[in-house]
């Protein structure tokens, strides 16, 4: 993929200075190819939450970052990006340019978006389930207000366009941006449907407003969320700072991801073998194998 995604200081996609090498690349899901035979079918459905949720990539954070679907499309198909900074028309505005001025910083070059809608709260949070408490919180409600105050919920789906060839990206991703509270949404999406995203990313979390509780300190809240999933934590962890530029951090933030990289251009920490999910062993560790091997040669 080529070109700007949501922000205005993007650098070119698969720009030589900036391309990741050794990045496995996955087969599209077939949800996402069968959505694309009838995307206008899918208006006035809820979304696929289950098939959404599954391999994908979740952002807490993400402000209007766009680095990590650059950097991770073709590995990723799914993106789960979620701030309560921004306000949904200053979101869409970074996606579609406003209705009465051009942006162009919009959108996504050598993409065009074959469906757009919102997701309502009901499809975030059902009716009945409540995620539990922090340990520390005697509250019914543990969260802060905001947690919900400002929630909407955008999906996307966006499909390469036909005159650039795969080397500029995978043919289709989705893309979700949700304004909540991370522990709350991870919680709400993941752990009530047992499902645990393939990536989790934190770059320069916790903004000016500190967030109520540390999304990357050991035994605080978040961290117990992920270990709360039947499913298990995310397979790989991306963990970066944004002093100048994209800068990978030397240490995983949590103790269940081994301690050296499978690709140090993003700090991306994959989960320590003798926790690793039996049934996905063989093919994490041939994906490792594979950064590994890659990396090597461009080292030399």
């Amino acid at each position: 993929m080529e070109g700007k995604f949501i922000g205005s200081r993007q650098a070119k996609i698969f720009h030589k200075s900036n391309r990741i090498y050794g990045l496995p690349q996955r087969e599209v899901p077939g949800w996402l190819r069968d959505l694309a035979e009838a995307p206008d079918s899918y208006l006035n459905k809820k979304a696929p939450m289950e098939k959404i949720l599954c391999d994908s990539l979740f952002y807490p954070g993400c402000g209007v970052d766009g680095r990590i679907v650059k950097y991770m499309s073709g590995y990723i198909h799914s993106f789960i990006y979620v701030d309560y900074t921004h306000s949904r028309s200053f979101i869409l505005d970074r996606f579609f340019g406003s209705r009465t001025m051009e942006n162009k910083h919009a959108g996504v070059t050598g993409y065009h978006c074959i469906l757009e809608k919102d997701i309502s709260r009901g499809e975030i949070a059902v009716a009945g389930w409540n995620p539990p408490c922090p340990p520390e919180s005697t509250s019914r409600f543990p969260y802060p207000a905001h947690s919900w105050a400002k929630y909407f919920g955008h999906w996307t789906v966006w499909q390469r366009d036909s005159d650039r060839d795969g080397g500029r990206g995978p043919e289709l991703f989705s893309f979700i941006y949700i304004s909540g509270e991370a522990c709350a949404i991870y919680e709400t999406l993941y752990n009530r449907l047992n499902i645990a995203p393939l990536v989790i990313a934190f770059v320069q979390v916790g903004g000016l407003d500190g967030g109520w509780t540390s999304l990357t300190a050991q035994g605080a809240h978040f961290h117990s969320a992920l270990n709360n999933n039947r499913d298990g934590i995310p397979l790989f962890q991306i963990y970066a700072s944004t002093g100048n530029g994209f800068g990978a951090l030397s240490k995983p933030c949590f103790q269940e991801y081994r301690d050296s990289p499978v690709c140090h251009q993003l700090g991306l920490f994959p989960i320590r073998e003798e926790i690793l999910p039996v049934a996905r062993k063989e093919t994490l560790i041939e994906e490792i194998r594979q950064w590994n091997e890659a990396n090597s040669q461009h080292e030399a």
